[in-house]
């Protein structure tokens, strides 16, 4: 939902101003959704590991990374972490829908540290979580689709700027066909355009 309200939502209206006979509906859900059987031309997933159902074709748009941000505020009540580890002796605010709630990973010079985590707020959306972490009640994992313009303003701090988080990856999946439809292939290209390919605009 997030992904689809700050980044998918302005695109279609701009594909549409280039492609004006394009006929578009866009809906924006996190559940999961079997395209084939609803219908769905293409959809917009993230980390898309495999294909569950050898009918759908995976087409990479762009990476998705993360990382780890506190609220200037929450850095005047007390010292920010340091490194990974210290993430223990802070209330970390959880992603419910991740795999990984509670267990962060971070790399750095080849080699990997997994922490685990505590917090007092899960959220199942990660604009609800930025509204958190800007009130300073904590600090929490992001992809940078979502904390790229508050990090550039000052709004955040990347607590761990040599360290990475691995990356997830957004996808564009739909049903496989003999023949791709124009408007499938249309989307494609322009999405491709449009968000940057390797270097996502959110990330430059």
């Amino acid at each position: 939902m997030s992904f689809g309200r700050l980044h998918i939502a302005p695109l279609i209206p701009k594909m549409l101003k280039r492609y004006p006979k394009l006929d578009i509906e866009l809906l924006m859900d996190d559940r999961p959704v079997d395209l084939v059987a609803e219908g769905i031309d293409i959809a917009i997933r993230s980390g898309f590991a495999g294909l569950p159902d050898s009918a759908l074709v995976a087409r990479k748009l762009a990476p998705l990374r993360q990382a780890v941000f506190a609220s200037p505020d929450y850095g005047k009540e007390q010292p920010l972490p340091q490194t990974p580890a210290e993430l223990t002796e802070h209330n970390c605010i959880l992603f419910s829908y991740s795999r990984d709630s509670n267990v962060w990973t971070f790399e750095r010079d080849g080699a990997s540290e997994t922490v685990e985590v505590t917090g007092t707020y899960r959220i199942n959306n990660s604009e609800a979580i930025l509204a958190a972490i800007l009130e300073g009640i904590g600090v929490g994992r992001l992809p940078t689709f979502v904390a790229g313009p508050l990090l550039k303003s000052g709004q955040l701090i990347d607590l761990f700027p040599h360290y990475r988080i691995p990356d997830h990856t957004l996808y564009a999946v739909f049903p496989e066909r003999q023949y791709l439809p124009a408007k499938v292939r249309v989307f494609l290209e322009f999405a491709l355009e449009y968000l940057g390919g390797d270097e996502p605009y959110w990330d430059v």
